[in-house]
């Protein structure tokens, strides 16, 4: 029996209606499983319970674990008792116990003509519906605009023409259908724009929650004067002090005095019961005539109590001209045919959208929604369910929406009610999810209205001080002003492991400051996602040398694994590839899903691009990509030949396709043409074949002659690859439900569903690799280490749509006329409110993001200015000021720094110490490590631009060394891409001899130069490095497999062994960063690379043998095995490389933004560094 807390068991045996606040970590699930046991071992069957939830993985675990647990108690009970559980276990797959959608759906089954539905009707995919509905929306707006003028012209023009409105108008659709009844909402939203009176308007609900806006922000500005007041006193400035001293005074006393100074004007202002009354109170400001008297005080605490005091007369300048403009109701007025106009599109759209569905013979998953509750609104069919469940649970019932938790009140009527969810961990507005909900029913809950509120709040998952660290944070900076929830004693976690529970600080925070960095360099481009990725490359790599963790499956102690490490990010989408790359870059395999959709996965596109040539050959992109696919099975050297050997003929120029090249390939025999013809004859059978079949079987019928799902299959992450082709047949499928059956409308179908992003994310994976993720993909989700990234990032700006959307407050608008942008009251008030809800949900980001680790949490902050950040969070931590605040780092910073825990940042920024007590972070500044913006290579996006930029010209194609040939005077054959070595030039010197240590039998010297590369990426730097202990680790590497024994034994460990114990060997030992084998791919200038007469660029590639950092400057160092011949010298030899130095110097000052102070051939032949000269 498990040993469970009292708020557990209270859980599990308490009657009636029950809301369970399940902090993180607190075995929610496992105490919803053990109720619904404690119920069927009571008595009751499990067909009397109706368990629901949001994803098919989370009602297939439930499944699981209450089916095991009934049969763990059935091997426990005896006779009867145990019969009974046994037979509840076998019937839980029948059980009711699955997404809300998916009971929907058997709600709609069994009542189809309650809900108006052909009994045959099917759940269309989102690619269907998306088809559906845009094509309803195509047929309106055309006869809109066959209509001419009107209310509808002004409105798309309002919104910003065609493409921009429809997005817009489908925001808004979306949102009304989310509401219980959508068209009575629209309704009311139109409503809110009959204000008759500027007086009305000001005393609406929507001013309301403006007003409380406008006044935080003063009240910020407020707090920030008085601590620059309190920080000049206490530095003895009392003449300015006092001054500021008698205005907080005057204002606390006598808030309107006549003679009041700014600041207690200012502070009279929140003294407003209503706008009308702010209104009048800033039409009536004015700040006092009085100079302050600053006493020749110079320096910081006068530019803070200055700024303070600019900052607060701005936020009322600002204020005053939002609410004393006057043109309010001439606003809303000019909107409101627009708003009208909006509203009847939406449901005339609505109307012709279910139309289609209906003539298509299926809903979609907002109709299981509205249709469900519509048929239990039917007296007959409500208490049909009632009946049948006694007992209803809901888990993530934070996550509910309206018209969600409608239908669970109609079921649930008479029944019991186990809802069990954490607010705390409400991430998803996006998804309209409405944490509001669950707050009201807590507050009801907890002064004993309809049911009882139980918290469980012991973690089992954290050690103690990320506990402490999430706590500390979270008592500060979350409560319901700011954060919509008080982070009370019964809200925050306690500890509940069994481990002990030492008071060890397990939670840091690293501030990498790049000025630091940067302070020699003009300009830089170096990412901060970069810098923190190398940061925490360093992290782990320190961690996994000193640390050991007890593995959760055995229960032993073991050495932590890459996989135990996971890297989570607010802003995944534009950093997410930087991280990968950079910690591969630092010997860290890491594994990140890069794709934004479906369509992304690389997979899906080659094999797209197969069907779109099956469709029409004469698409040179999609054919230059099939080619060099192992469909196609061309290498980069054939298809320049192709490029190169077969030119458009004179007559053809114009239309000269890379299909013609092919074709004229075919005809010319060869090696090369009878390649070429094989690829035609294959292209010509598929083609005849998709005249016949749909595009079902023809995507399985070329699945299994190119072999390419098989082929797929063996690629990392095969399964996963393998069923993204597999789920194309699927999406053919749902094409022919749709009417459309061949091959070309299977690929507009495509196209669209494509554009509207509805198949989500591609299927990957990965093995022994840290993982890289969203912190919303990582909900639900625990990692012994967690780092968080990205930390500096601002939130996301609300309201900069035309068309905003509130559930009580309704549509906000901003439409343009002519040049201008008008904003209408109701926009500004949506936005208000939607900022503060905003705000409220990055914090319970953070908290999710926190409470994902168990062992340790790091979290890792990068700023361009780490002064400017550090001042940025030392304003008072009030609630007003933490609502302003607009990203974790200053809300992080902003806590540690009042704290004893921050006196090493202060120490560095030149800041006083603070004596509060420690809140549990280890904080700290570390030099921002010289990191390379995605591990020395371009941007994935902008090379994609670059290659495909490359093939949209008729004489530059996709897949290697192409050339395009300029209308210059020098007439120069330009590369689009080159490597390094192939431009090193130089003076070639008869050096044939091997090197001595390269000469043993069988032996090439080409493979001693990969030999001692291998040995020099991979020796460790960490362990003494001796002749034996190379030698031994070649044998390493051979065991391994990666490299073969007679290179091994014939590997120079002596000369190895000797660079390390040189002095540019202990260099590099001793540096602070280290780079080994850095690939890149660098944009240069032709004529600057070339001396070509044309300012196009040149795709520049190579690898970089080794570079490491000294005093913020690059030392770079290439190898080689060169033989020096009799009569030439060390200097001799190097010279031949120095072209190629000179690119990897170029290169490497580009990428990082650094200088390369000094660049070295290293001459292992004769353990000789040559440095390199400029003027060689």
């Amino acid at each position: 029996m498990p040993n469970w807390t009292a708020e557990q068991q209270r859980a599990i045996d308490a009657n009636g209606n029950l809301l369970v606040s399940a902090g993180a970590g607190s075995g929610k699930t496992a105490v919803l499983t053990a109720r619904i046991v404690r119920l069927i071992r009571g008595g009751e069957s499990i067909n009397s319970v109706l368990c629901v939830t949001f994803t098919n993985a989370a009602a297939a675990e439930m499944k699981k674990r209450i089916e095991k647990s009934l049969a763990r108690a059935a091997a426990e009970a005896n006779g009867e008792e145990a019969e009974k559980l046994y037979r509840a276990a076998r019937g839980v797959s029948a059980a009711s116990i699955s997404t809300l959608h998916s009971f929907c759906t058997q709600v709609l089954r069994r009542h189809f003509n309650l809900a108006g539905l052909d009994p045959a009707f099917r759940v269309a995919d989102a690619g269907e519906t998306a088809i559906l509905r845009q094509n309803a929306y195509d047929e309106l707006v055309e006869e809109r605009y066959a209509l001419g003028g009107g209310s509808f012209n002004l409105l798309m023009e309002g919104l910003g023409g065609d493409e921009a409105a429809e997005d817009a108008i489908y925001s808004v659709y979306d949102f009304a259908r989310s509401q219980i009844d959508p068209y009575a909402w629209l309704d009311a939203a139109l409503s809110q724009y009959d204000a008759d009176s500027e007086e009305a308007l000001l005393r609406s609900g929507a001013a309301a929650g403006l007003m409380k806006k406008s006044l935080a922000n003063i009240s910020a500005r407020c707090d920030a004067l008085q601590s620059a007041r309190n920080d000049l006193m206490q530095d003895g400035a009392e003449k300015p002090a006092a001054f500021i001293d008698g205005e907080l005074l005057t204002a606390r006393s006598l808030l309107l005095c006549t003679n009041a100074a700014e600041l207690v004007t200012a502070r009279a202002l929140l003294l407003c019961q209503n706008a009308a009354e702010l209104a009048a109170a800033l039409e009536a400001f004015a700040f006092g005539k009085g100079r302050i008297n600053w006493d020749g005080l110079e320096g910081p605490l006068r530019m803070a109590a200055d700024t303070a005091r600019t900052d607060m007369k701005k936020e009322i300048a600002d204020a005053r001209k939002f609410w004393c403009a006057g043109d309010y109701i001439e606003t809303m007025r000019l909107h409101r045919p627009l708003i009208a106009e909006l509203c009847g599109f939406i449901k005339e759209l609505d109307e012709r959208y279910a139309q289609k569905k209906l003539e298509a013979g299926c809903i979609d998953y907002g109709d299981m929604e509205h249709k469900c509750l519509a048929v239990l609104k039917i007296p007959e069919a409500r208490e049909e369910y009632s009946r049948r469940f006694k007992h209803v649970f809901m888990d993530e019932y934070q996550d509910c929406n309206p018209v969600q938790e409608s239908i669970l009140k109609s079921i649930a009527s008479g029944s019991s009610t186990f809802l069990v969810g954490d607010v705390k961990q409400s991430i998803y507005r996006f998804r309209l999810a409405e944490p509001a909900l669950f707050m009201q029913r807590y507050a009801d809950y907890q002064r004993g209205n309809g049911g009882e509120l139980i918290c469980l709040n012991h973690n089992f998952r954290s050690a103690c001080g990320v506990i402490n660290a999430v706590n500390s944070l979270f008592f500060r900076i979350m409560h319901r002003e700011a954060g919509e929830i008080e982070y009370d004693d019964e809200a925050a976690l306690k500890f509940g492991r069994n481990d002990g529970g030492e008071d060890e600080t397990r939670a840091e925070f690293i501030l990498l400051d790049m000025m630091d960095a940067q302070a020699d360099a003009e300009e830089t481009e170096t990412d901060t996602a970069a810098v923190e990725a190398a940061a925490a490359a360093r992290r782990i790599h320190e961690l996994m040398d000193t640390e050991r963790i007890t593995d959760a499956a055995t229960g032993e102690e073991r050495p932590l694994k890459y996989s135990d490490f996971a890297v989570l990010l607010r802003s995944y989408k534009g950093s997410a590839e930087t991280w990968m790359r950079t910690l591969a870059a630092n010997g860290v395999p890491a594994y990140a899903l890069l794709s934004d959709g479906y369509f992304d996965a690389i997979e899906v596109r080659v094999f797209m691009d197969l069907l779109r040539i099956i469709d029409n050959r004469r698409q040179d992109i999609p054919l230059a990509a099939v080619l060099r696919s192992p469909i196609g099975g061309f290498d980069e050297r054939e298809l320049i030949a192709l490029k190169t050997d077969f030119p458009a003929p004179p007559e053809r120029e114009d239309d000269w396709a890379w299909i013609d090249r092919v074709n004229a390939a075919a005809a010319a025999g060869g090696e090369l043409g009878q390649k070429a013809k094989r690829f035609m004859d294959k292209l010509e059978y598929y083609r005849q074949e998709a005249k016949l079949l749909g595009a079902e079987a023809l995507i399985g019928m070329l699945l299994d002659e190119t072999g390419y799902g098989e082929y797929c299959a063996a690629m990392p992450g095969g399964r996963q690859r393998q069923a993204n082709l597999e789920a194309l047949c699927e999406r053919a499928r749902g094409c022919a439900a749709a009417g459309v059956r061949s091959l070309g409308g299977f690929l507009s179908y495509m196209e669209k569903v494509s554009a509207a992003n509805v198949y989500g994310a591609p299927q990957t994976g990965g093995a022994n690799v840290v993982s890289i993720m969203s912190i919303h993909a990582s909900k639900g989700l625990e990692f012994p280490y967690v780092i968080i990234g990205g930390l500096n990032s601002g939130f996301v700006r609300e309201g900069m749509d035309n068309l905003v959307c509130e559930k009580e407050l309704g549509i906000g608008a901003r439409l343009i006329s002519g040049e201008i942008k008008r904003k209408s009251f109701l926009h500004e008030a949506i936005t208000a409110a939607l900022s503060a809800k905003a705000t409220a949900e990055e914090m319970r980001v953070l908290y999710v993001a926190m409470t994902r680790a168990r062992e340790r949490l790091i979290m890792l902050c990068a700023a361009k200015n780490g002064a400017k950040l550090v001042n940025s969070a030392l304003a008072p931590q009030t609630q007003s000021s933490i609502i302003m605040q607009k990203s974790f780092a200053v809300w992080l910073l902003g806590h540690i720094l009042n704290s004893k825990s921050g006196n090493e940042i202060r120490a560095k920024y030149g800041l006083k110490p603070v004596f509060e007590p420690d809140v549990h972070i280890y904080a700290r500044c570390e030099p921002a490590p010289l990191a390379m913006p995605g591990g020395g290579r371009m941007d994935e996006g902008k090379y994609n631009e670059f290659v495909r930029d490359a093939l949209a010209n008729a004489d530059k194609k996709q897949g290697g060394f192409f050339t395009r040939t300029y209308a210059h005077a020098a007439d120069v054959e330009l590369p689009t891409k080159l490597s390094v070595t192939s431009l090193s030039g130089g003076e070639q010197m008869e050096l044939t001899d091997a090197s001595s240590f390269a000469r043993e039998e069988n032996v090439a010297p080409a493979q001693f130069g990969t030999a001692v590369h291998e040995i020099m990426r991979r020796l460790p730097l960490d362990k003494p490095i001796t002749e034996r202990s190379v030698a031994e680790f070649a044998q390493g590497l051979v065991k391994a497999g990666l490299m073969d024994e007679t290179v091994a034994d014939a590997v120079p460990a002596r000369n190895i062994a000797a660079f390390f114990s040189g002095e540019l060997g202990q260099r590099l030992l001793r540096a602070e960063t280290v780079r080994r084998e850095v690939e890149f791919n660098l944009r240069i200038g032709a004529r600057e690379l070339l001396g070509a007469d044309t300012d196009e660029t040149v795709l520049l590639q190579g690898i970089i043998d080794c570079c490491f950092a000294e005093n913020g400057e690059w030392v770079l160092i290439d190898y080689k095995t060169d033989r020096v011949a009799q009569n030439y010298s060390a200097y001799d030899v190097a010279k031949k490389h120095f072209a190629q130095l000179r690119l990897y110097k170029t290169a490497l000052e580009r990428l990082t933004g650094r200088k390369v102070r000094q660049s070295y051939i290293y001459l292992f032949s004769i353990g000789k560094a040559v440095e390199y000269s400029e003027d060689f």
